[in-house]
């Protein structure tokens, strides 16, 4: 790749991650890290971690107890989460880019606490499987 081109992927990278972080903002949806998690996260019953990365990545390592719903299924696969829109959920990807779209698409379906993991899998220090 020439310096150019190189030049153009990393902007392009810079203002898609704006954008994802400008929609999360806008959208009311909070994005929290490991620490503020882990607390919901062990009321079993009350939260529910929701990853959206494909089933390939979620094969490779996951997120103990989490659920996979790829983002790219989540608008057809809404009504499997009906029993969660009273829950908090937590939802996760690689990076915190997918997952705040998906937190956004929930939010706008009717779930009232939903909450961005931040960094994603690359920031996530709890049990994998």
């Amino acid at each position: 790749m020439d310096p150019l081109q190189s030049f153009i992927a990393t902007a392009g990278t810079v203002v898609l991650g704006y954008l994802v972080v400008k929609t999360v903002l806008n959208s009311g949806i909070k994005s929290i890290k490991y620490e503020e998690a882990k607390p919901l996260l062990a009321q079993k019953n009350k939260t529910l971690l929701l990853d959206v990365r494909t089933p390939t990545e979620f094969a490779g390592r996951h997120a103990k107890g989490a659920l996979n719903i790829p983002s790219g299924d989540l608008k057809n696969r809404l009504a499997e989460l009906d029993k969660y829109k009273d829950k908090t959920v937590i939802v996760i990807c690689a990076s915190g880019a997918r997952s705040a779209l998906a937190a956004r698409t929930l939010h706008k379906n009717g779930f009232t606490d939903v909450l961005n993991f931040s960094g994603g899998m690359t920031e996530w220090r709890g049990e994998t499987q």
